[in-house]
């Protein structure tokens, strides 16, 4: 009697390991998609920025060759 009672604490006890053991794999495996989110998501923000920068340079360029070419023209 004694024997089959610790049997069915023995296996309740490894059930209850294995879902924490799950559980625990699950929140980490949660955790790491949202980490992953996150950072394509900031990278993604990181790429945008730069692309501002960069069409704004360009544009700003562009506007002093035109100053120039009109200052030129002046003179």
């Amino acid at each position: 009697m004694i024997a089959w009672h610790d049997s069915i604490g023995s296996n309740l006890l490894n059930v209850t390991v294995n879902l924490l053991e799950f559980k625990n794999e699950f929140n980490i495996s949660c955790l790491r998609v949202l980490l992953v989110d996150k950072f394509t998501i900031l990278k993604n923000l990181i790429v945008i920025i730069t692309s501002m920068i960069t069409f704004l340079n360009i544009l700003c360029n562009f506007f002093k060759a035109k100053m120039l070419c009109i200052l030129h023209w002046k003179s």
